[in-house]
């Protein structure tokens, strides 16, 4: 028994276009945007001369016309729309791969249709009417968009304004390919031209590809996300075509609207209220939909089915914060103190007691220092702690911290630290300006390979240090340029004559080897209070050999914007 009995192709195709669009939106390829987009428009001409469309909006109404001139323009402003098409889909999709900003692009609806009302005294054709004000007037379809736009903004409509970007360039697309003429330029059938079309995107996103790698670099190779991601699109575009050439064209941001709506996680929302939202803006854009859709199709029911993609996910968050709730409620108790008071009480303890114990002179600092790191102190220790007494500091003996970060580097000679500081100076790329402490003047200087502004950071050791003349030792030290971590990875073998070596790990993920090192590592059993995780040790809870969780929650893992490793 044949599904077309009960749903007719328009549905189908409809259906298509909704769900590849949303597969589209939960895969997205990122800074491979615009190579994922190059394949989608290689496979867009394979799909329809295999599948060729059933029905297309007839060309423009020029009439037929012997005169070779009037030919000659007809073809050449016809290459101009068609060209004006594929720059609309190059630039939206520019814009995808640079930002996730789509708060104004519900307001491509109501403007398509204000566009299409404008020049359709100037054409024979015009789309499919429909009953329903919400899609068949520029006020009702304005009246759903302003609570879209809103809600997708979050509410933030001036940050949300560079949008604006993106429905302009489909806005110019969708236009040239509804039936007419528009701005003087002839309508473009991209079911019978599509391989014009998709020629001139492919040369166009060439060409925003190498702009790309001029400003940020090259991108990752990920063959695998730019093939499904391709090809998820190519669908999803080959089905709207396919609606759009028996409905209108602005059924195309109509679905766009629900697949961005409904693919915002639940719990990354601010509000239960933004959750409801997004489902609403969903259900409103299904409804558009199949108001779109000619009324005798059958099976246009069947679209609604497409509402469980924002209905489940939200209904599971709020159980998922009604379990936690419920169990936040059920592990506390009027006999038991709060965690966050346990926890308080154990910090101030531990604060208090080493407060008592902080030497008060400099042969107690210095017997105390020995007693907790086995060496001896530094070099300008006692100018050190004249400084703090001078200065009131109440903490004296605590170098923890700084013990642990050289503890790896202790084994290495002074000698082949300065050669590797020396080495990695004049490394390609490093970005490290290289200071030295005059400890005589008490005065840093900083230079650098290429660059000349040192971003303060000598004026700031300066205006520390400016009352220590001859009290420091000699420094010298590594400052990197940008406010970023610079990671060091110990070689496999620990061999100290292995040269540095500087991989740019910038928009790739870091993680794997981040922690290629912790393979030894045992992860500790987390400790709870009364049930529930609390941070009780930021330096364990920040150790991400212990909490492999934290691997998708940080910029930083994902994809950092620059990201330059060391080995050594």
């Amino acid at each position: 028994m044949s599904l077309l009995k009960y749903v007719d192709p328009v549905v189908a195709s409809a259906a298509g276009a909704i769900l590849f669009t949303t597969v589209t939106q939960y895969y997205p390829a990122r800074r491979l945007e615009l190579c994922s987009e190059i394949v989608c428009w290689a496979i867009i001409p394979i799909l329809f001369q295999h599948f060729p469309s059933s029905t297309s909006h007839p060309t423009l109404p020029v009439g037929h016309s012997h005169d070779p001139k009037k030919q000659e323009r007809t073809t050449y402003l016809t290459k101009i729309s068609q060209w004006l098409v594929a720059a609309g889909i190059a630039t939206a999709a520019f814009y995808r791969a640079e930002t996730n900003i789509v708060g104004f692009y519900p307001a491509l609806t109501p403007i398509l249709i204000v566009v299409y009302a404008y020049f359709s005294s100037h054409t024979k054709y015009s789309d499919p009417q429909t009953q329903s004000p919400l899609i068949n007037t520029a006020w009702g379809a304005a009246s759903t968009a302003i609570p879209a736009v809103i809600s997708l903004s979050n509410g933030d409509l001036f940050g949300s304004l560079v949008s604006i970007i993106l429905v302009v360039s489909l806005l110019v697309a969708y236009s040239l390919l509804a039936p007419g003429y528009k701005f003087g330029l002839p309508s473009v059938d991209i079911a019978t031209c599509i391989e014009e079309i998709s020629f001139r995107t492919a040369c166009l996103l060439v060409v925003s590809i190498a702009v790309q790698i001029f400003i940020l670099g090259p991108p990752t190779s990920d063959i695998v996300t730019v093939l499904l991601s391709g090809s998820f699109k190519a669908m999803a575009w080959f089905f709207t075509i396919q609606t759009a050439n028996q409905t209108s064209w602005s059924i195309a941001p109509i679905i766009g609207t629900f697949a961005i709506a409904c693919t915002r996680d639940p719990s990354s929302q601010t509000s239960q209220l933004q959750g409801i939202c997004h489902v609403f803006v969903s259900a409103v854009s299904l409804f558009q939909t199949t108001e779109v859709l000619p009324k005798q199709t059958k099976g246009r029911s069947i679209i609604w089915l497409c509402l469980s993609a924002s209905i489940i996910p939200f209904v599971f968050n709020e159980y998922m914060i009604h379990e936690a709730q419920n169990a936040a409620i059920n592990t506390l108790s009027d006999t038991q103190p709060h965690p966050v008071e346990v926890l308080a009480q154990r910090a101030t303890e531990r604060y208090e007691a080493m407060m008592k114990n902080q030497s008060a002179t400099y042969e107690a600092a210095v017997a105390e220092y020995k007693r907790r790191y086995h060496i001896d102190p530094p070099p300008g220790f006692e100018g050190w702690f004249q400084f703090a007494r001078r200065h009131n500091s109440p903490i004296i003996d605590d170098f923890d911290m700084i013990s642990s970060s050289i503890a790896p580097f202790l084994k290495i000679s002074g000698k082949e630290v300065a050669e590797a500081m020396n080495e990695l100076y004049k490394t390609s790329g490093s970005e490290v300006w290289f200071c030295k402490f005059v400890g005589r003047t008490s005065e840093m200087k900083c230079k650098h390979p290429r660059r000349v502004y040192d971003r303060h950071y000598s004026l700031l050791f300066n205006r520390l240090l400016y009352n220590l003349p001859g009290v420091l030792p000699n420094v010298k030290l590594l400052i990197n340029h940008f406010d970023e971590p610079r990671i060091m990875i110990p070689s496999a073998k620990g061999d100290p004559q292995q040269q540095l070596k500087l991989t740019d790990m910038s928009q790739q993920p870091t993680w794997d080897i981040l922690t290629m090192s912790c393979s030894a590592t045992k992860r500790e059993t987390e400790e709870r209070i009364h049930g529930l995780p609390f941070v009780q040790d930021h330096l364990a809870d920040s150790d991400l050999c212990k909490h492999p969780e934290y691997k998708h929650l940080q910029g930083a893992f994902v994809s950092p914007k620059r990201s330059l490793l060391l080995r050594a």
